[in-house]
């Protein structure tokens, strides 16, 4: 969850080398103008090439939906199958 993460303090540590790096999906605040009126977290972008920002759409890839797609129907198949019906 966005909210368990300081990306400002997160900024800071990146820009100090004490971890070796992070990628960032989700935010607290999921607004380009508030994550880019940063300055620490735009600073940290700009030096490292270890700090990678993505617009909540990580799990947004073809692979992961066709599996979710799969997923669904394997549910609503079983749902079907194993429903008692009262007429």
């Amino acid at each position: 969850k966005g909210e368990h993460v300081n990306i400002n303090d997160l900024s800071k540590t990146i820009i100090n080398k004490k971890i070796l790096g992070a990628a960032i999906d989700v935010y607290e605040e999921e607004n380009q103008n508030i994550i880019f009126n940063n300055k620490n977290l735009v600073k940290a972008l700009k030096t490292n090439n270890n700090f990678i920002l993505s617009p909540h759409i990580a799990g947004a890839t073809i692979s992961d939906r066709l599996k979710l797609q799969k997923r669904m129907i394997y549910l609503i198949n079983n749902f079907l199958k194993n429903r008692k019906l009262e007429l």
